[in-house]
């Protein structure tokens, strides 16, 4: 039984082996598979040339092959990527490497690499050793830049060329291979001014623009006006105002620099845009005010003006409290009115808590020391030219009550059958404003007199009643004396 069994065994295994080798021979499995590629891109030519100079930033065309297809070139400088390449339509390879003196000191030579590699990842590489030149090239232009002119024909040189300098391209199209590097410009009114690209040997570039300003007009004089503090005015129509101090100014058009003078009455006042005017000690109510302005190619505008002159302060109206009134408290109240041709612009209650009402119409708190004595207020006031003022009072402050004693009177408690006199002593360092005569609390008889003397009829009263005596001094300040009762 088990010979059986193996002869079996075998017959499968040759049968199964014979099946393998017919399909393996018939379509082998690796048939339709692609041999690896293994051949790296050909550097043909790195498109530099050893010992060149070599720009800041410094392009050049390599010739790159492969087989297959070239996927990446980069730049290499010292083993570190310094600059790409990419692939034009033209099929060449454009490169860039960066060579700023920050990388390179100037003249010194260095190896540039190119990696070249393919899809499948071969890499070549080729090194060419160059000199670099990073410095760009310096020069200047005469006339020199920003020059105003008139039109016309302008030699323009340029000056303080560097020696390596080997090609100038001016921005109209004109070219020069070698000194004397000189240009014929034909200058235009307002005509935009040209530039000038410098090349080295390396092929550094530097451009110098000339900023010439081609000006045959004369100047405008568009506006003048007159600043002040709190008011503007234009001096145009005979409306601008000038204060005790003020400036002047003026819009000009003009395509270059200006130079001004300010004249008044006749005689020249001021060089400058903005023009200082003190008119402190005119008493003349106008004056004529000349502008003249200059471009930088001598064309020139005049204009002249009537200028109005207020150099007086806001003239004062009322304050209040007087010169030496008295006031009592620990705080008072003080108004002021002023009147000014040109307004009111500002005030202020110097040294002081206060709240301004209205420009003209003050109302003002100003705090007071409670003890006694002089106090002085100060106003400032301002127009709207800026001439301004102060004005100052004196208060005296009194915060003492009078001095006030009965020298006759029934004793208290008295019954009172006929009229009876009242008298009293009174006295204030700053006087006495009356006394009264309170019965039952209110007010009977009024002394101002310094012999004060009632007469009390106790008919006109109750059966029981009271009697007080009630002082004021002429700051306000009131003393009572001690109530007295009396019955009839």
């Amino acid at each position: 039984m088990s010979m059986r069994r193996a002869s079996l065994r075998r017959g499968l295994t040759a049968a199964v082996l014979s099946g393998s080798l017919v399909v393996a021979g018939g379509t082998p499995a690796w048939a339709d598979a692609d041999a690896p590629d293994t051949t790296p891109p050909t550097i043909v030519s790195t498109g530099m040339t050893e010992g060149q100079f070599a720009p800041a930033v410094f392009l050049f065309t390599p010739t790159v092959t492969d087989d297959v297809r070239v996927s990446s070139v980069l730049v290499l400088i010292r083993g570190y990527i310094q600059g790409g390449c990419q692939l034009r339509t033209d099929g060449l390879w454009q490169c860039r490497a960066v060579l700023t003196s920050a990388i390179v000191p100037d003249e010194t030579p260095i190896d540039i690499t190119l990696r070249a590699s393919d899809a499948s990842g071969n890499k070549t590489e080729a090194t060419t050793r160059v000199r670099a030149n990073n410095t760009p090239p310096t020069g200047a232009v005469s006339p020199v830049r920003g020059t105003s002119m008139h039109s016309g024909t302008v030699a323009i040189t340029l000056t303080d060329v560097s020696s390596d300098v080997v090609r100038v391209v001016s921005s109209e199209g004109a070219e020069l291979t070698a000194a004397p590097w000189s240009f014929p410009w034909q200058a235009v009114n307002r005509a935009k001014s040209p530039s000038f690209d410098l090349y080295d040997q390396a092929g550094n570039k530097t451009t110098l623009a000339t900023g010439y300003i081609v000006d045959d007009d004369a100047p405008v004089i568009q506006s003048a006006v007159s600043l002040a503090t709190y008011m503007d005015t234009v001096l145009d129509g005979g409306a601008g105002w000038v204060g005790d101090a003020g400036t002047l100014t003026a819009a000009v058009q003009d395509a270059s620099p200006l130079r001004y003078e300010w004249w008044v009455d006749g005689a020249l006042k001021s060089t400058g845009q903005y023009f200082y005017w003190r008119t402190t000690g005119m008493t003349a109510r106008t004056a004529n005010v000349e502008l003249k302005v200059w471009d930088a190619v001598g064309n020139s505008a005049s204009r002249s003006y009537v200028v109005n002159i207020d150099n007086k302060p806001p003239a004062l109206g009322s304050i209040t409290p007087a010169h030496h009134a008295l006031i009592r408290g620990s705080r008072f109240t003080t108004t002021i009115r002023v009147s000014d041709p040109n307004g009111l612009a500002y005030s202020n209650l110097q040294g002081a808590d206060y709240r301004n009402v209205e420009p003209g119409k003050f109302t003002t708190v100003s705090l007071a020391s409670g003890r006694d004595g002089t106090r002085r207020f100060t106003w400032l006031v301002i127009d709207r030219l800026g001439n301004y003022t102060t004005y100052s009072r004196d208060v005296i402050v009194d915060n003492t009550l009078p001095t006030l004693r009965l020298t006759k009177a029934p004793r208290n408690k008295s019954m009172l059958k006929t009229t009876t006199r009242i008298a009293a002593a009174a006295g204030d360092r700053n006087g006495v404003a009356r006394i009264q005569l309170l019965v039952n609390g209110k007010v009977v008889a009024t002394a101002s007199r310094t012999a004060y003397s009632f007469a009390l009829n106790p008919k006109k009263y109750g059966k029981t009643f009271t009697v007080q005596l009630r002082a004021y001094d002429r700051a306000g300040n009131v003393r009572y004396t001690g109530k007295l009762t009396y019955r009839r």
